[in-house]
């Protein structure tokens, strides 16, 4: 599983599932569960479901979109 420092950085990142290999961006993942200790959250692949990446939440004025 890929880690991101920033949630831009995930959001525009080329992403492959090495499962199904789906492939495409960041922003095009689906939301998965926050880690333990509530900075991160994980994003799975939007077609098998398997974890991609984890990547902080946005920050105050970071677009979420």
């Amino acid at each position: 599983m890929l880690s991101f420092p920033l949630y831009k950085e995930f959001r525009a990142a080329k992403l492959t599932c090495q499962e199904c290999n789906w492939g495409g961006q960041g922003r095009e993942t689906e939301f998965g569960e926050t880690t333990k200790t509530g900075r991160m959250t994980k994003y799975h692949c939007p077609k098998c479901g398997i974890p991609l990446a984890k990547a902080p939440w946005p920050r105050i004025g970071e677009s979420q979109e």
